[in-house]
């Protein structure tokens, strides 16, 4: 299993797996319903068993990043006060 950036944390069915991306496993498609990657700054990714590469080639799955707080500016033509 991988993922860009690498590191996440793996969970099948709320299980945590030891060790984080790149990592081998051996997923039971029977036996598993929910795979769950995760990384601190990233979106989780779940993926269910029947989305798995039925050839058993490794999963590869991109986590999106979130972005940081930021600034938000206002600008308007009408004068504002402060109240």
């Amino acid at each position: 299993m991988l993922s860009t950036p690498p590191g996440a944390t793996v969970s099948l069915d709320g299980e945590t797996v030891p060790g984080s991306t790149p990592l081998t496993l051996r997923i039971d498609r029977a036996e598993v319903k929910e795979i769950r990657l995760e990384l601190q700054g990233y979106g989780d990714a779940r993926i269910t068993a029947a989305e798995l590469p039925a050839d058993g080639s490794p999963l590869s799955v991109t986590l999106v990043r979130i972005p940081g707080p930021g600034t938000l500016v206002i600008r308007s033509p009408f004068p504002v006060t402060a109240s």
